[in-house]
Formats: C-alpha cells, sequence, structure tokens
C-alpha cells in the first residue's frame, strides 16, 4: 500500500515537471486534466520498473 502511495507521488510530481519543461499553455482545467493523464501514464512506467 505504501509503495503505490509513493509511486503515486513521484507520478504526479514527474508530470508537474514534465508540463513545467514544456511550457503547457491554456486553462487551469486543461492543465488538470493534462497532469492527471500523464500521471497515469508515469504511473504505469513506474509499475513497469518494479516489475523488471
Amino acid at each position: 500500500m505504501l509503495r503505490q502511495q509513493i509511486d503515486a507521488q513521484q507520478a504526479r510530481e514527474l508530470a508537474r515537471d514534465y508540463l513545467a519543461a514544456v511550457g503547457m499553455s491554456g486553462t487551469p482545467e486543461e492543465y488538470l486534466a493534462r497532469v492527471k493523464i500523464l500521471e497515469c501514464q508515469f504511473l504505469a512506467l513506474l509499475k513497469l520498473a518494479h516489475k523488471n
């Protein structure tokens, strides 16, 4: 359970860092939607990395 929480937090931070690096523009709602999409993608990658 703790591992999942840590991975979720790390994925969220990676998503925000990525969007900050690429400089996304738009409404706050668009930004949050994009963070959520990227968070899910990074979380899937983290889970894959833990399996290997």
